[in-house]
């Protein structure tokens, strides 16, 4: 994660390898293997995040790679490409009304237009307390004033777990939604020719959990 030299955007050529990291994507700039994702692996096991600064956070575990507001222009923005995403354990969400999330393990999207293409996002698990879990593989979404039309494409998204701890009654409701994908409700993103298998949201035997989406879950209200 380096700050300088950004403002103008650019390509982060990767060459083949295994790579411990999580990765914090600013405006403009996109990442790109250059022998695709057979034989260049992004593992963000046991990883922290980085904050908008690039220091170190304490907070794990993260995604594996994290979009947390880039450009608005579907398709001309960061890119994502080439790469094996594996070991994220999603973000924490919280804000003011009490919510409590986990999102996002393989690849978490928020107010940002990403293209996302001919990626392996694959055993990525969501972790941690909260009782909503969204979008193991990939979450888009956006806030009010924000825009996440992401392009999401030829792309293998695959064992992928979105299952919360269980919710404690009827009016304390645990929720796991999207074990492949999560859309939220302002996002407008393009998911096509991406292969999407065995991926879970839920487990039967829990109680109060309420489980949508095996492969995506869409919410989105986003009116182009």
């Amino acid at each position: 994660c380096e700050l300088k030299d950004i403002s103008g955007g650019g390509t982060v050529k990767v060459l083949p390898g295994y790579y411990n990291e999580a990765i914090r994507f600013f405006p403009w700039v996109s990442v790109k293997s250059t022998d695709g994702p057979e034989v260049t692996t992004i593992d963000a096991t046991g990883q922290y995040c980085y904050t908008s600064t690039c220091a170190l956070s304490d907070v794990t575990p993260c995604a594996v790679a994290y979009f947390p507001t880039g450009s608005a222009t579907q398709g001309r923005g960061e890119t994502l490409e080439g790469f094996h995403l594996t070991g994220g354990g999603g973000l924490n969400q919280t804000c003011s009304g009490g919510c409590d999330i986990m999102s996002g393990a393989g690849i978490f999207i928020l107010n940002s237009s990403p293209t996302i293409t001919k990626n392996e996002v694959v055993g990525n698990i969501l972790q941690g307390d909260p009782k909503v879990y969204y979008g193991a593989g990939i979450y888009v979404h956006a806030s009010l004033s924000g825009t996440a039309n992401a392009v999401i494409t030829q792309n293998l998204v695959e064992y992928n777990v979105a299952d919360s701890p269980p919710g404690q009654n009827q009016s304390n409701l645990a929720f796991s939604l999207g074990g492949g994908i999560y859309v939220g409700y302002n996002a407008g993103p393009v998911i096509e020719g991406n292969t999407i298998r065995n991926n879970t949201a839920g487990d039967l035997s829990k109680n109060n959990q309420i489980a949508t989406g095996g492969g995506i879950a869409l919410y989105s209200k986003w009116d182009a």
